[in-house]
């Protein structure tokens, strides 16, 4: 008989019982089931801890870029938005929702909770009463606010909600609404990143207009129109409220938030704030009384004042004994000594905070002078944790109630219970989530990650260590997290225990998906087409030649990828940094660290289209050697067609067809040229653009990952020969070519996919800048979307691009924004769904090699 069970690195053992005594059997069986417990317990906790560092990475990032993209983030079109006449607004007669009447009564608040957890959005005109009137309370109250309470009394402390109305409602549930003696502070982080803000917020306000001295809110770090631009309110907000409803909406929701006080004082002992302490000398509660707090919540600002306020929303307290950087990137991690240092000063007793999620739902720290209580129990839907709040009595008794957020279904009835079968499953969605934001890291580090693994590949072999893999992944993107553990959900190891970690990096990519589900990706050919085209014209007017000649000083016709990358930036080819280095990775099969100029220049080719054509395809040849001279001309074909054509006039006749072909040294009769022209006329108007040339002679890296090519433009059905033979620039007719060129196709297929060539690596970077800052994107779209209607038009598209160029080192090109922007605007109209474009973003694992 065996008793299997798990170790430390997944492999089974085994205990034998079959000459042990009964009693000695059962021990066996009682240790191996309760070290199983145990390193479920542990591995949970190390998830959990894993998952919690990656989230506070996504605030770091998130203030990172606010800070860097503040100059873009003027939130004009919501401070301009009209302000309604709420008693002029009319409530339609087929809205569903509840009805608010003034002043507000009991049976009213109720009706709203109801109507909020039926699904019900409260009507516009209701949103803007509870603003006006919830402002006109706080802006009355003070900074720090001094809560007494009577003999009676209780108060019920709860902290981060995020938008989780489930989480609301069941602390009422359980806890009865607030009432004359049962008074709530709600510690801040009402909004953001739940589902259901709108809900959360318009519930809390309608309690403090209903009771405003048994409810009393303090402001949070996500209270703030910036980290909603980032996190999601701001989004959930215009698209429950279009049109410019929305926009006013928001604003006087924003209006709110900037009144709301930051802390509060119960019975002088207890000090309620959301984040903690500032570092430095311990301040008094006066100097947090003295905070003009009616503003933005300031971030590295270096004024006292600024920088207690920027604390008090975002600080988090350490194990530590000292203050430290946080890792959130605002506010600061404050050590025990700071917390007794601040309290002997203040006379206090006890801080409550909230801000940090934690497993159990509160968190008792330094030496019990610091409670953290998150109430937004599974947060975001992907997290185990427990969600907590805290009921206090006038004589300081503490009560602490955990709980697991109820159904809607079940917010009437009973209190659910949670099965084993609930919590493996939340588990398992932490730790996809987790996996997810380490997905994205890899993703975006792609490149530090291959330049650090081929640091420690001498060899060039494409492998390394499975300790060195961890190392490297601890390194570049966060120290803290078990990689080691993490390695079987990331990548495969070899039986020799190694990583190929080209197929690592290759296995993470970024999708553009649209409404459909299908993969967008047309915009990319036109990408490579540009690149290679003005790769070929620069070494074909020699530009590349010389520039190589000046560098290679020992004339061995290879220079180093530093040297490499200045001659391609001097060229303008239209390329970042980063898409350069791209470039020559996929250029250096060797993986020498030089570019050979023979091997490099010889590997773009021109190729004639002719998919859209249905011509003789006797003519390719002619015009593929038309395109090849032409593009080796200095200025290439638009140069060309601008000497031959008139001004005002678009492309030139058939007739003057004859003297483009002289020019670039190919002589014809007429009749042949005449026909040539014809054939290039895609429009058919009796004149050829240069366009039509240029959209059917390209030019094609033969040496790199043309798949893309291939596979994107091969039609279907008996003219595959013809349309084959014409990409890969053979001369086949349409009856002999079709078996030829499908089996040459095939093979060519078949090699690019075993070697991603520079292409993938350009068009991997593009999506890369455009998925990382798809937040950032999505902000600046929503303030050019006047009528807040999801879209925008061609030309404000291309303007929130330029606005993030001019921020990033990873910029991207108007022709690379253009191609993207052409693919996106389907019925040609000049408009451009952005929360589709946004929304099909993604960064998927592609699976094991």
């Amino acid at each position: 008989v065996a008793a299997p069970s798990l170790d430390g690195t997944g492999r089974r053992q085994c205990v034998l019982l079959g000459t042990m005594s009964e009693g000695d059997a059962a021990t066996a069986i009682s240790k191996v089931a309760k070290g199983r417990k145990a390193r479920q317990i542990s591995n949970g906790k190390q998830q959990f801890m894993a998952w919690s560092r990656m989230d506070a990475l996504v605030e770091n990032r998130a203030v990172v870029s606010l800070n860097r993209f503040k100059s873009l983030f003027g939130g004009d079109k919501i401070k301009s938005a009209p302000v309604y006449d709420t008693k002029s607004l009319v409530v339609e007669s087929e809205y569903a929702g509840a009805h608010l009447t003034w002043p507000l009564t009991a049976g009213g608040v109720v009706d709203l909770l109801e109507s909020f957890k039926d699904g019900h959005l409260l009507h516009p005109k209701y949103v803007l009463e509870l603003c006006e009137n919830a402002n006109e309370i706080f802006d009355a109250e003070e900074t720090v606010r001094d809560i007494p309470l009577a003999e009676t009394d209780t108060i019920t402390i709860v902290g981060d909600l995020h938008g989780q109305l489930s989480d609301l409602l069941s602390i009422f549930k359980l806890n009865a609404i607030p009432g004359p003696g049962n008074f709530y502070l709600f510690n801040g982080d009402f909004v953001d990143r739940g589902p259901d803000s709108v809900g959360v917020l318009c519930s809390l306000l309608a309690l403090k207009c209903y009771l405003p001295d048994c409810v009393f809110l303090n402001r949070g770090n996500h209270e703030s129109s910036k980290q909603n631009k980032v996190f999601g309110f701001e989004e959930e907000v215009l698209s429950k409220y279009r049109g410019t409803m929305g926009r006013s909406i928001l604003k006087q929701m924003h209006l709110v938030f900037n009144v709301l006080p930051l802390c509060s004082v119960i019975q002088s002992k207890v000090l309620v704030i959301h984040g903690g302490l500032a570092d430095g000398s311990p301040a008094t509660l006066d100097q947090y009384r003295g905070i003009d707090r009616r503003r933005e919540p300031p971030v590295h600002e270096k004024d006292v004042e600024a920088r207690l306020m920027e604390c008090a929303l975002w600080s988090d307290p350490t194990n530590r004994n000292d203050c430290a950087a946080s890792q959130r990137g605002a506010g600061v991690e404050f050590g025990k000594d700071c917390t007794h240092a601040f309290l002997r000063k203040n006379h206090l007793a006890l801080i409550i905070r909230s801000h940090e999620c934690v497993p159990e739902g509160f968190e008792v720290t330094h030496d019990e002078r610091v409670i953290t209580l998150f109430s937004a129990s599974r947060y975001c839907g992907k997290c185990t944790n427990k969600g907590a709040y805290l009921k206090m009595t006038s004589d300081m008794g503490v009560e602490l109630q955990q709980y697991y957020a109820h159904s809607m279904d079940d917010i009437r009835i009973q209190r659910p219970v949670d099965t084993a079968e609930m919590e493996e499953e939340m588990k398992q969605k932490m730790k996809a989530d987790m996996l997810e934001l380490i997905v994205e890291r890899i993703v975006d580090l792609r490149p530090q990650l291959y330049e650090a693994f081929c640091s420690l590949d001498p060899q060039n072999a494409g492998l390394v260590t499975r300790m060195e893999w961890a190392k490297v992944m601890q390194n570049t993107t966060d120290p803290g997290l078990p990689f080691l553990a993490l390695q079987p959900d990331l990548c495969d190891v070899d039986a020799d225990g190694n990583v190929d970690y080209s197929a690592f990096l290759e296995r993470y990519v970024v999708t553009f998906t649209s409404m459909n589900g299908a993969e967008v990706e047309n915009w990319a050919d036109g990408v490579i087409d540009e690149i290679c085209r003005k790769l070929y014209t620069a070494m074909g007017t020699q530009s590349v030649k010389e520039a190589f000649a000046v560098v290679d000083a020992d004339s061995s016709g290879a220079i180093d990828q530093a040297e490499f990358a200045a001659i391609i930036q001097q060229l303008d080819i239209g390329l970042s940094d980063v898409q350069v280095g791209e470039l020559m990775r996929g250029l250096d099969q060797n993986k020498d660290q030089k570019v050979d100029l023979g091997e490099f220049a010889d590997r773009f080719e021109v190729v004639f289209d002719a998919l859209t054509l249905e011509s003789d395809s006797s003519h390719f040849a002619q015009l593929k050697e038309l395109g090849t001279r032409l593009w080796k001309m200095k200025g290439g074909i638009d140069a060309a067609f601008q000497k031959l054509s008139e001004p005002g006039e678009e492309g030139i006749p058939y007739n003057m067809f004859g003297k483009l072909l002289t020019m670039a040294g190919i002589e014809v009769d007429e009749e042949m040229a005449l026909a040539l022209a014809e054939t290039c006329d895609l429009s058919k108007s009796g004149r050829v653009r240069s366009d039509d040339l240029k959209q059917n002679i390209k030019i094609i890296d033969r040496s790199g990952s043309s798949k893309r090519n291939l596979d994107t433009q091969i039609g279907k059905g008996a003219s595959i020969g013809r349309r084959a033979s014409a990409i890969i620039g053979i001369s086949l007719s349409a009856a002999a070519g079709a078996a030829t060129a499908a089996a040459k196709l095939k093979g060519v297929a078949a090699e690019k996919r075993a070697k991603v060539g520079w292409q993938d690596g350009i068009i991997h970077q593009i999506k890369n800048v455009i998925f990382q800052h798809r937040t950032e994107l999505g902000a600046i779209f929503r303030d050019f979307d006047n009528d807040n209607s999801g879209s925008i038009d061609a030309d404000e598209f291309l303007e929130g691009f330029r606005s993030i160029n001019r921020v990033l080192e990873q910029a991207l090109t108007d022709e690379q924004i253009i191609s993207i922007m052409n693919v996106l605007d389907r019925d040609g109209d000049g408009n451009v769904s952005y929360e589709e474009f946004l929304g099909g973003l993604k960064a998927v694992d592609q699976g094991s090699a």
